[in-house]
Order: structure tokens, then sequence, then C-alpha cells
């Protein structure tokens, strides 16, 4: 073997090995802060954990920036304008503490005012999670009862839809400032504004 005895043979193939595999001196991932170079462009999240724990307060800020009231194509807002009865006001508030409330109302006056509780948590994108909150017997929204899922999300101005079973409601976006009606499904007019002397809170 061009003059190379077996176990000059052996011991270079060993020399060789221990120069080009290192891996046994290579820490596990998530040991150390110094990049591996296996991290991909996204990483997956796959637990509710994993979720919560990407959520930046700057997310939660705007969900809490103050009171938001409904605007629909059946809902003239700023002005009056024809309504066929089908005339809603609702307003939502999100508050520090976990808690969220609902008030809605409809052309109806005999059906008075429906109010809402939920409790929220934080999810990324930014979401949040809604569930039945105090004094509550199912998941509600609006005139829905009885709803397996509900969310909402929020733009960076301050724009918050919701998703109800899956389903994001782009009929019903919800903007800054508490609602009031002005004229309330009378002789086919509907007028709702912003309250009387409601500051008109900004987008954080």
């Amino acid at each position: 073997m061009n003059g190379l005895r077996p176990t000059s043979l052996l011991g270079l193939a060993l020399a060789l090995l221990d120069a080009s595999c290192q891996c046994n001196d290579r820490a596990p991932i998530g040991d150390d802060d110094t990049s591996t170079g296996l991290e991909t462009s996204s990483t997956a999240l796959t637990s509710s954990d994993d979720l919560t724990s990407t959520t930046s307060e700057d997310d939660d800020a705007r969900f809490l920036a103050g009171v938001f009231h409904n605007e629909n194509g059946f809902t003239p807002f700023g002005g009056e304008g024809y309504d066929g009865s089908g005339g809603t006001l609702a307003n939502v508030e999100f508050r520090p503490d976990g808690t969220g409330t609902m008030t809605y109302e409809s052309c109806s006056v005999s059906a008075g005012t429906r109010v809402i509780q939920w409790r929220w948590t934080s999810l990324p994108g930014p979401w949040i999670e809604l569930t039945p909150g105090e004094g509550e017997d199912s998941l509600r929204f609006l005139a829905r009862t009885d709803l397996q899922s509900l969310r909402a999300t929020i733009d960076d101005d301050c724009t918050m839809s919701f998703e109800r079973d899956g389903e994001v409601n782009t009929f019903d976006t919800f903007h800054l400032g508490r609602a009031c009606w002005v004229v309330r499904c009378e002789d086919g007019v509907t007028h709702v504004d912003y309250c009387e002397g409601e500051p008109i809170p900004s987008c954080p």
C-alpha cells in the first residue's frame, strides 16, 4: 500500500475524522445565544403558551385605547340616512383587567339594551381571544349567541374586526369613540354619531 503500514493508515484516518467533525463539542441547540446556522426565517407556533409569549404590550394598547363603536352599511354614521329597520348601535370597551363589555341596541326600543360581558386574553397578530364573562351563559356577539369561538383583531389605525366561529365579520367594523343614536330608525331614517361631548381618542 504505497509503503504505508495498516497502523499508519488507521492513525491518519482518525486524525482526519477528528479535524473534520467536532459534533461532540457542539452545545445543544438553545443552550446558549450563539447562532447554530440552523435558524429559519419564521418559527412555527404550536401552543397557546408560545402564542402568548410573542404578544407585546404595544399590541394590547390599541385594544385598550378607549370605547369603540360599530359602523356598517345599514347604520349611517355621522349623518342621516335611509334605514330599513336594520340599524344597530354597539359600543365595545376592553379593560386592562382582562374584561370587556359590549352594549348593543337595534331599531326596536322595546328590545332594550343588550349588555354582553367578556374576558379576553392576548394573542399575537395582534389578536385577542374572548370568552364568556361574569354572568354569561354563552359566548355572545351582537345578536348572536352560543358562539364556539370569538376573537378580535385591530390594525395600526385602530380599526377593529371580529372573527366569529372562524369567520371574520367584514360587515361590522369598530372604530374609536363612543356612539349614540341621533335618530333611531324613525320614518325610515337613522342617524348614529359620536355621543355629545365625547372626546375622540387617538390610536396609540
